[in-house]
């Protein structure tokens, strides 16, 4: 997660939630559960490992594209035909992802 938040800053791609806090969530739900110390103290550890990503440019590019087109066909299926339009996600240069999306 830690590699593909970086590629994602680098490409300029904007997204929602913490990645730490995403991981931290994850920890809780173990069997047992991995307490919020060692969860920071594994998260650090990470970090100074350099991780990359595991996907490519072009294959992170295309998740989002998919995700994009996914929220473009949900929003459109929930709008009556009296609202139809161009999807928030598709105006301007800009877009924000969750990074659950990736």
């Amino acid at each position: 997660m830690i590699g593909t938040i970086q590629r994602l800053n680098y490409l300029g791609i904007n997204y929602t939630d913490a990645p730490q806090a995403l991981f931290e969530d994850y920890c809780s739900r173990c069997s047992p559960p991995i307490n919020s110390k060692e969860a920071q103290q594994i998260w650090k550890s990470a970090e100074k490992d350099n991780p990359t990503a595991s996907l490519t440019d072009d294959a992170i590019e295309n998740c989002l594209k998919a995700w994009q087109k996914n929220q473009h066909y949900s929003r459109n299926s929930s709008n009556s035909a009296s609202h139809k339009g161009t999807s928030p996600l598709h105006q301007g240069n800009s877009q924000t992802i969750g990074v659950t999306a990736l």
